[in-house]
């Protein structure tokens, strides 16, 4: 088969965020219908360049890369070697949050936490954001929360964020009252940092797919 430039680039776009679904690779793809992004998923799958996650624990078939795809996209960004069940919800949210800030801010570029973690050379074990948002020479720190953490915990890492000084922002999103109340008090005297709710749209966007 030929691989196409477009082809790249959404490889090197799954890689970033490690998983995506098939309804969020019809909306990169310009919002084609779902049928025509799933043909072109099976495409590069019978390629060996993209691989299915599947799951009964999963709410949908998430594909992500093969070493093949991301030797081929020439990403040094290694693929994610499986899901972990309790993080798809955030990870997949991630996506679309990303998609819509892009959107909103038109010019701007989305960095999943996946592309910081490696080009900084992280651990696991060290907290980064859910990703940066770059606009207008400014990044903005974005962490997706849609669990209440303890005020010590939010006011250790909201800490961290506010030491880069290369951060214009810190934007906390969420889809929970309760989450929006918790981070609010953990920055109470903060300036910089701002809670951006969900819509419900968003936030009730996965759903069981099959390629």
């Amino acid at each position: 088969m030929k691989i196409t430039e477009r082809d790249i680039a959404l490889l090197l776009w799954i890689n970033s965020f490690g998983f995506v679904t098939v309804s969020q690779v019809a909306k990169w793809m310009g919002g084609v219908d779902f049928s025509t992004a799933a043909r072109r998923v099976r495409v590069l799958i019978e390629a060996g360049l993209l691989r299915r996650v599947k799951s009964q624990i999963l709410s949908a078939t998430p594909i992500i890369l093969t070493p093949k795809g991301a030797l081929v996209a020439g990403d040094g960004l290694p693929p994610l070697k499986g899901i972990r069940a309790g993080e798809f919800r955030h990870d997949a949210l991630l996506v679309d949050v990303a998609r819509g800030l892009t959107a909103k801010f038109p010019g701007s570029s989305f960095e999943p936490v996946r592309r910081i973690r490696h080009a900084s050379g992280a651990t696991e074990t060290r907290h980064l954001p859910d990703g940066y948002l770059h606009h207008g020479g400014a990044r903005f720190i974005v962490e997706l929360e849609l669990a209440v953490k303890s005020r010590r915990r939010l006011a250790a890492i909201m800490a961290d964020h506010t030491a880069d000084l290369g951060a214009k922002e810190v934007w906390y999103v969420t889809d929970s009252a309760m989450v929006a109340r918790a981070v609010s008090r953990a920055s109470a005297g903060l300036d910089h940092v701002r809670i951006v709710r969900l819509s419900k749209d968003v936030s009730n966007e996965a759903s069981k797919e099959h390629v």
